[in-house]
């Protein structure tokens, strides 16, 4: 809290300094921030888009944080109470150390990707949405944090952290651009959401379990090799609940003699509709 309070005056005295030039810029930018979000105002479906990796593999806890996001999006004190209680886990210093999005400190701070800027949480109805968009995919990383935490002996190391951080972050939709980070920032400023895009892509091709594996703390196996291993774990439980899923509608098809037009399931491998249901 005492650094909440330090960055807040910081940026107050920041933004008092500020040039002529970096105020138009700074307002134009806030201006397409309100843009963004009013696209996605009252999209509360963050817990089933951003967030399906964790719904997949983990429904029960998953659902349980349902209202939670009720409840944060249509109150602003129901939101600090689960703030709060999120704070008072006892691996919430290691959530900042490793840069959890969504979270002081993580590559987007205390907001998502659809709801940047100050307007936003300015205005009631921007707020709430954002609040209730933000809940679940928060608590479904430090969930995620713990999950893999636990099947250590002792809490992670700074190299172990890091990989866990990144595999709770890309697969709730936050993408690692490493390097290219101050380019995902001014990206972010302009284009819709850069690093939900990037996720998708880095979740397809595995790399949360491979991320790193070529630098000076990546080559140390030993240290971090317990937590891939348990990443491509939670790959196998997300791909046995979807092959689940898919044999139950597959079943309920031809059992209901049920034609496309009452059911239908892409999958052609060539078109976009792969995977959906309708």
């Amino acid at each position: 809290k005492a650094k909440k309070a330090e960055a807040a005056v910081i940026e107050t005295i920041r933004r008092k300094n500020r040039t002529i030039p970096v105020k138009v810029w700074e307002s134009a930018k806030e201006l397409l921030y309100l843009h963004r979000a009013w696209r996605t105002l009252g999209d509360w479906s963050a817990f089933l888009y951003q967030n399906l990796f964790y719904v997949a593999g983990h429904p029960i806890a998953a659902v349980k944080t349902l209202p939670e996001m009720y409840k944060s999006g249509f109150s602003k004190k129901q939101d600090f109470l689960a703030e709060e209680r999120l704070e008072a886990r006892p691996l919430y210093p290691l959530y900042i150390r490793d840069k959890i999005a969504g979270l002081e400190g993580g590559v987007l701070g205390t907001q998502e990707e659809m709801f940047l800027g100050n307007l936003v949480d300015k205005i009631p109805v921007f707020a709430a949405s954002a609040r209730a968009y933000r809940r679940p995919l928060v608590t479904a990383r430090a969930n995620l944090y713990d999950i893999l935490a636990t099947t250590l002996s002792e809490p992670p190391t700074k190299a172990q952290g890091t990989v866990i951080a990144n595999f709770a972050n890309v697969v709730t939709g936050v993408g690692n651009l490493g390097p290219l980070e101050l380019v995902a920032k001014a990206a972010a400023d302009v284009f819709f959401a850069p690093r939900l895009l990037v996720s998708a892509f880095q979740l397809a091709t595995g790399q949360p379990i491979w991320t790193g594996i070529l630098s000076k703390e990546g080559l140390n196996l030993k240290e971090t090799g317990k937590i891939r291993k348990q990443i491509a774990l939670e790959y196998a439980r997300v791909l046995g609940s979807a092959s689940a899923f898919y044999i139950a509608l597959a079943m309920a098809k031809a059992g209901f003699d049920l034609d496309d037009d009452e059911l239908k399931i892409g999958t052609s491998l060539t078109e976009s509709e792969l995977g959906k249901v309708r």
